[in-house]
């Protein structure tokens, strides 16, 4: 995913949506310039049914960070970009469907997805509810990104999927969250982090992460945990290189943090329990 990101080309489509929303607002550029549907319950993905995942890289690059100066400007006005790579290497199965939706979720503003016309992309949005939010009652705005993949990979070779989108006011959890429940409750978020599930089966997985040179900021840490079909969440686990690691969430080689770039080679336990997804973060303070 890093070594295929469009930076510039986000760069410009982070600018067109802020001088849209000064205006109209974030909903409007989503309806009117997308033609995104709202939705009002959570829409259907399709990658573990139909598809063999072969490699799942993902990039979060926050050189453009920026201090939302309080909540409300945080629900209302796009300030923070991050722009995000998704390249997807996938096999399909006899059951594959015609689409697939890839989802984004934040408890941010909004995330802005690339829509490429040629594949009749389709987007669209709701809010609901997600245990990592640190916003009120757990909620995110979740924006879908429905491709039409029925002409790629037919003749059973595998096929990329790159999807690009811009998150708006993402990282700001240190800024403006303080913890909602347990000992905490009323202290200011003490980290914020970029995350990936990584579906069942998936056989390759990396996650990466670019922070501003605008800011000083801590050690990059390596957190995992499990999610069930349920939602049912295993807590938290930091892994550290010389612990006895929680398997299969060891560091592999590959993995390394320099300057302002993170990268974690994920290992993925292709005999994992169908009814599991692992959940992987970096996260970090800011200094």
């Amino acid at each position: 995913a890093m070594q295929r990101h469009p930076q510039a080309a986000l760069r410009r489509r982070a600018k067109e949506v802020k001088q849209h929303a000064a205006h109209s607002g974030i909903d409007s550029y989503l309806r009117n310039v997308l033609g995104a549907t709202e939705i009002h319950q959570p829409l259907a993905t399709t990658l573990v049914d139909g598809f063999k995942v072969l490699h799942d890289s993902k990039f979060f690059d926050c050189t453009d960070w920026a201090e939302v100066a309080n909540l409300e400007e945080l629900a209302t006005k796009p300030v923070e970009p991050a722009y995000f790579t998704r390249v997807l290497r996938l096999r399909k199965k006899a059951n594959a469907p015609a689409a697939v939706a890839v989802e984004f979720n934040t408890s941010g503003l909004c995330v802005v997805p690339v829509v490429d016309r040629s594949r009749r992309d389709e987007v669209f949005f709701c809010n609901k509810r997600m245990d990592e939010s640190k916003a009120v009652g757990r909620m995110t705005r979740t924006t879908y990104l429905k491709v039409d993949v029925s002409k790629m990979g037919n003749d059973g070779r595998p096929f990329d999927l790159m999807v690009n989108a811009v998150w708006f006011n993402g990282a700001q959890d240190q800024q403006l969250r303080v913890y909602d429940s347990g000992p905490k409750t009323g202290q200011r978020v003490e980290f914020d982090w970029w995350g990936t599930r990584v579906v069942p089966g998936t056989l390759n997985a990396d996650l990466a992460v670019r922070l501003p040179k605008s800011r000083t900021f801590g050690p990059i840490s390596h957190w995992v945990r499990k999610e069930d079909k349920s939602g049912s969440l295993v807590p938290y686990r930091e892994i550290k290189e010389g612990d006895p690691l929680w398997a299969p969430a060891w560091h592999m080689a590959g993995t390394y943090t320099e300057g302002q770039d993170s990268v974690w080679v994920i290992p993925c336990d292709v005999g994992e329990r169908e009814n599991f997804r692992w959940i992987y973060s970096l996260q970090w303070k800011w200094e």
